[in-house]
This record gives C-alpha cells, structure tokens and sequence, in this order.
C-alpha cells in the first residue's frame, strides 16, 4: 500500500491480482493495473506515487515495481503500462522518483540500483560501489532542497548516494545494526530518515538532512542554448528538431517532447525525428527540459507539411430534366493552394476552373463524362468520371409490350407519352424495327396483319418533343407456325416415339401427363430440319400417358 504523497487521501494497493486505486482513503476501490503485481512480499512497497514536475504538481503520476518490470502512468485515466524502455534489472524490487521531478526515477533488483531521467525512457546502470551488502530491498530518495539523493535499504544496513553521478555508495546512519532493511522512508517535514528492519526494531535518523545526505552541492538548472528551428517538408520525408543545454546542467537532465503542447509518448531524448512525415505530424514542436534544479521549456518549432493532392470527395453522376441547372463538386486534401481543370469527355471546359462546376439550363449536348484534374505545386491528380444524363421533360408510358403470334395473324403495339411538370408537349412518335424506321409508323399504335415469320424482331417507339426525344423499351415479337405431330409409334423394347414439325430453329419444351391436369416437363430442345424426335424410354411401364408441347419465346 502507498499513500499519494501529494493528496494522502488517495492511495494505491497491489495485491496479487493487480494494482488498485482509492480517492477516497480505500472506502472505494478500482482496479487500474489488471495482472500487476508489485513487490516481493519481503521488501520495499513496490511503488511511488504522486509528485511533480516543473513546478506543476501532477497527483495522477505512479510508478509500480513488477517482477517483469516496471510501470508506469502519468496522466489521469491513462493506462498503467510498462514504460518505453525495458527495465534492464529483470525483476524489479521498488522504485522511487525525485518528488520534484518525477520523470527522474530509480529503480532497484535483488542486487543493482539503475536510474532513469526520463521516465524510462532510458536507463543507467548506477549501482558502482554498492556491492558486498546482500540482497538490496527497498529504495528511497531524499530531501528536495538539496542535490539529489538516494538511500537503499541492504542486508547490511543503508547505504546512501548523491547525483549526479551516484558512483559513491556509503554507509548512512550511527548505532544501526547489520540486519537487513526491509523498509525506508524520508520524511522532509521532519527532517527524519526511518529504516524497519527483519527483527531489530524500527531506527530512527534525526536531522537526516545534514547526517545521512549532506549539505548537498549547487544545483544548476538546464538552460536553453540553441532552440529546435521550424521546418517545412515534404510528406513522407524525415524531419529532425533538437536543442542545445548549458554543460553545466546538473545532472541527471531529461527531456520531453511535446506537439500542440501535448506530450509525445516515448519522445526523451534531446533530438526528435520524425520519420516518414504526415500531414497529421504538422504543429508546434516544443521540448521540456528538467533536472534537479528545475524546469525550461524551448520555443516552438513549426512543422509545416506539403503534401500532394488527394482527391477526397469526387463529383457524382446525375440525371437531370433538359432545363435544369446542375453543379459537379470535388474536394481534396494536401497542401494548398489547389488548381483545378474540368473536363467534359476528356476535353478541358473553358473557364472551368474552380472547385465546383456549374451548368445553367443543361441541354442535350450538355450530356457526358465529367471529371477534373487537381494540382498543387507539388503533384496533379484526376478525380472519378461522373456521367450526366439530361432527358426531356416527360416519360413513355405505357411502354410497347412483346408479342407472340401464329403465322397469319395481327398484332398491335402501344406507346404513349406523360409530360412532367408543366410540360404537356406535343408529342411525336416514330415505330422502328430492329433499329430502322418502320415507314409511315407514326401513331401512338402500331397494327400488323397478316404476320409473316419474317415480321420477327424487336419494335420501338421514338417519342420526340420540342426539348428532345425518347426511345422506349423493345418488345419482341415472336411470329411462328404451330407445330403439327405425326403419328406417335412403338419401337422394339417398348418404347414410345413421337414426331412434330414446326419453325426450324424455334425452342419447345416438351411435357407429360397421366391425368391432364400435373404436368411435368421431359426435354427442351430446338427444332433442327424442321422435325423433332423424341423417344420416351421412361413410359414402358405406364399404362396411360398424354404429351404436349409447350413453344418458348
């Protein structure tokens, strides 16, 4: 358990399925690391929680010691996840950071001590001299007015180091025995240092701050020598900020790189590169750089990307009555300004050079495939064809229907015409078949007599009007000869075999029946050489069966 340094009424609790959060002093629980579990059961707590950066208190900030590493959250609702570098220790024992700058953080195994300034972004390696002491246990940072300190609970007692380079591990504390420290914590208020030990009592360090840290030495804030430049680019090239510091920075320095003031997860180092760049990466780049000493923020750096057109939105097919205005429209995404041409069947149009693409009182002739090229300085692309269709102000109805008849006899075809609107004609109408002109066929009803077989085809009716014309749909029509049967026959084996006549080339089907009323089809075929045969070898054992043929279109 761990109380929130900053806010205590809100506090954290690992257990062995996951790590749990309570703004309420643990009256209410929820469950924020699902399958983290923290500490040993024998050393440190496992976890730091709450403190600052820059100044800005950030109560949400909590990092967790796992046996499969570290994790980290920094933000309020944010997810409790490992940090960006792996922990280099294996299994991680606790960790603390410095409470005013949480993004220098340390971390202890069973025998090393490793150091992040940048909220494991990174890692170093800072055990150096603490060696020889056992397993090491617990870990915990010292007062924020002086430099950065940390002590470390051991088998043998607690050894304390000071930044920034924490390669000179000593013994801290008088008369405390060599038992291990399973439990360490510092107490600013106070001016104390507690360390529990495995079955020597609890001790107690008065005035910690000048016998187990020191005076500590001048701390000197990062300072902004050189700041990132802005930068223009092309999309998908690669772009690179960085800063310069003051040498004499104490260390350790960590760096965060933000976008439109937003951290970027993961960016901590001094120089940002951004690879493959998208019209999604341009904004203001700025970085934050802290130590010990304090905070600066660079100036911001514009990224400005140009980025070829893609057509976003492509004109769409219409179909509109003769008279009618009509406007095709694109959109595109890129870098601006846009050019724009539209076509008309793959001609540019004279003037046609804006984004939207108006026609007044379409006509006929107005009638195509549209489509428009857009262009920036750095690339031109087409968008989709759109067709518009302009028909006249009336419909055919009732459209001619198809037709079969015998050899003989007549047949009659109906068109007619309904204006739309206010439009009421008049009307004109002209009989076609397959495609010419039927001559002196032009009535709304077209009568055929004495039908020949060679009057089949397909007839049409053009309606015309003073604002253009319309053809309507075809009707087939189907002039035959009835088929005649000869006299069915029995061949050897029993069976029975009937012969008919009719058009060469013309489909039938021929069908069955014992009681006249369920029919049931046998065979579709065409007559070829003017006769069809058919041999039933399925009736040997029927006592009555009927035929019939059925003619198909």
């Amino acid at each position: 358990l761990r109380l929130n340094a900053l806010t205590p009424t809100r506090l954290v609790i690992a257990g062995r399925n996951g790590v749990f959060e309570s703004f309420d002093q643990g009256d209410t629980l929820a469950l924020i690391g699902p399958g983290v579990f923290t500490g040993t059961g024998n050393s440190g707590s496992g976890m730091a929680y709450g403190g600052s950066a820059g100044g800005v208190p950030n109560p949400d900030v909590l990092y967790a010691a796992t046996f499969s590493g570290v994790f980290v959250r920094t933000n309020s609702g944010g997810a409790l996840s490992r940090t960006p570098a792996p922990f280099p220790g294996g299994n991680a024992l606790d960790v603390t950071f410095e409470p005013t700058n949480w993004f220098n953080v340390f971390v202890i195994s069973a025998n090393s001590v490793f150091q992040s300034a940048n909220a494991g972004g990174s890692w170093s390696n800072i055990t150096a001299n603490l060696t020889g002491v056992g397993q090491l246990r617990c870990i915990r940072h010292g007062p924020n007015n002086l430099t950065s300190h940390v002590v470390v609970g051991t088998d043998l007692g607690v050894y304390v180091a000071s930044g920034p380079t924490f390669t000179n591990w000593s013994k801290a504390g008088t008369n405390l025995p060599n038992a291990p420290v399973f439990g360490l914590e510092y107490n600013q208020t106070d001016d104390v240092l507690v360390a529990g030990t495995l079955g020597r009592g609890a001790w107690l360090v008065p005035a910690a701050s000048s016998q187990v840290f020191g005076s500590g030495g001048t701390l000197n804030p990062p300072t902004i020598t050189s700041q990132p430049r802005s930068r223009t680019a092309t999309q998908g090239s690669t772009v690179t900020f960085s800063v310069g510091i003051t040498n004499n920075a104490t260390q350790p320095v960590g760096f965060q790189w933000r976008l439109n003031g937003a951290d970027i997860f993961g960016a901590v180092g001094s120089v940002l590169t951004v690879t493959n760049v998208q019209t999604t990466n341009a904004g203001l780049y700025s970085l934050r750089v802290l130590n010990p000493a304090g905070t600066n923020v660079s100036a911001d750096a514009a990224l400005f990307v140009n980025a070829p057109p893609v057509v976003t939105t492509h004109p769409q097919s219409q179909s509109v009555i003769i008279g009618s205005n009509v406007t095709f429209t694109v959109a595109a995404s890129g870098t601006a300004p846009f050019t724009y041409q539209w076509r008309r069947n793959g001609a540019p149009i004279g003037g046609a050079v804006n984004a939207g693409y108006t026609i007044t009182s379409a006509q006929t002739n107005h009638a195509g495939s549209y489509d428009v090229l857009v262009a920036n300085s750095l690339a031109s692309v087409f968008s989709s064809n759109a067709t518009l269709t302009v028909q006249p102000p009336f419909n055919i109805n009732p459209q001619p229907l198809s037709q079969s008849v015998l050899v003989g006899n007549n047949a009659t075809f109906t068109a007619g015409a309904v204006g739309l609107g206010a439009f009421t004609g008049p009307f004109t109408f002209q009989w076609t078949f397959n495609g010419a002109a039927v001559s002196g066929a032009t009535a709304t009803n077209l009568a055929l007599t004495n039908l020949q077989l060679s009057n089949s085809g397909n007839y049409a009716c053009v309606v015309g009007s003073p604002l253009g014309s319309l053809t309507s749909t075809n009707a087939l029509l189907t002039v035959f000869n009835p088929f005649s049967m000869s006299t069915p026959t029995f061949q050897l084996g029993g069976f029975f075999q009937l012969t008919a006549t009719g058009d060469n080339g013309r489909a039938y089907r021929l069908e069955s029946s014992t009681n006249l009323v369920t029919w049931v089809p046998i065979v579709t075929n065409t007559v070829s050489g003017g006769t069809a045969t058919f041999t039933d070898s399925g009736g040997t054992d029927i006592t009555l069966r009927f035929y019939r043929i059925v003619l198909l279109p």
